[in-house]
């Protein structure tokens, strides 16, 4: 029996999406009954939570914030920038590691060693 794929591309996308959603909520609520029911989940809510909240002192970040206030003055809205200034700060990072390594193990080859 062949499928009818002009039909079926539409089912089957549909069906997917909505077997993430279901996924996703479950896994979300089990998580959540975790934290909630739980000793180290409420342990570890506690000391997560300041962390990825966006309110309060713990959760803001003003470096981020900076980086998106420069960004917006400068291109508006316009999103290749806001990637390309990612990737770079990315790729200074990635330098000032290579460099770190480098003068704490006193060997140029460290510093550039994947593994």
């Amino acid at each position: 029996m062949a499928v009818d794929w002009s039909i079926e591309w539409f089912t089957s996308t549909v069906w997917i999406l909505g077997v993430t959603v279901a996924a996703g909520l479950a896994c979300w609520l089990i998580v959540w009954l975790l934290a909630r029911s739980t000793a180290w989940g409420r342990q570890f809510a506690r000391l997560a939570f300041p962390y990825f909240s966006p309110r309060g002192p713990q959760g803001w970040r003003p470096l981020v914030v900076l980086l998106y206030y420069v960004n917006y003055k400068a291109f508006g809205l316009w999103p290749p920038p806001y990637h390309a200034t990612a990737i770079a700060l990315h790729a200074l990072n990635g330098w000032l590691l290579c460099v770190l390594v480098t003068k704490l193990s006193g060997r140029r080859a460290t510093g550039l060693d994947a593994r």
